[in-house]
């Protein structure tokens, strides 16, 4: 759908912008600028709002969402020595206070891994956002050169929490 928004809505007024300028015409190019700036404004802008608005998405949940990611973002790097690893996390909020999240993290390897580091992590969540959380890590040790067999270097440790809820 977006593809038929962009090929109908702001294709045609961007091309009859560089024919005006080709046939030395401004005011062609003007007038169909104009057209682009509206159709620009409306279709993405006020278009898109309201139909993330429509689908549920509020802005209060996008925010939700951020804030655990740079918090999960933090806490991690913060807990590793040299903050060189590389964390993507993804969240599912399932309700009103509860979230589901689950990050990946590539560090570097033989830096050391503190065990509760899921834990931390999902309590660290807990204080900043008040959402109680099950909290899923990935840890990928990488290294850039090695002289060691990929085998001794590529293993995936998982570390989980899930908070009782009644004890938070």
């Amino acid at each position: 759908m977006i593809g038929v928004e962009i090929a109908i809505s702001l294709l045609p007024p961007a091309s009859v912008i560089g024919i005006g300028f080709a046939l030395e015409r401004p005011e062609i190019s003007l007038n169909a600028f104009w057209l682009l700036i509206v159709n620009v404004v409306c279709l993405d802008f006020v278009g898109s709002t309201l139909m993330m608005v429509l689908c549920g998405m509020h802005p209060r949940y996008v925010a939700v969402e951020k804030s655990i990611r740079k918090s999960v973002r933090e806490t991690i790097q913060g807990a590793l020595p040299g903050g060189t690893a590389a964390v993507t996390a993804s969240v599912a909020l399932l309700s009103e206070n509860t979230a589901d999240v689950y990050a990946t993290v590539q560090y570097p390897a033989g830096s050391p891994v503190p065990d509760d580091l899921a834990e931390t992590v999902a309590k660290k969540i807990h204080q900043q956002t008040g959402y109680h959380n099950k909290f899923v890590v990935d840890m990928i040790p990488s290294q850039l050169y090695s002289l060691s067999p990929v085998e001794s270097v590529a293993y995936v440790k998982t570390r989980w929490y899930r908070p009782n809820v009644d004890n938070l």
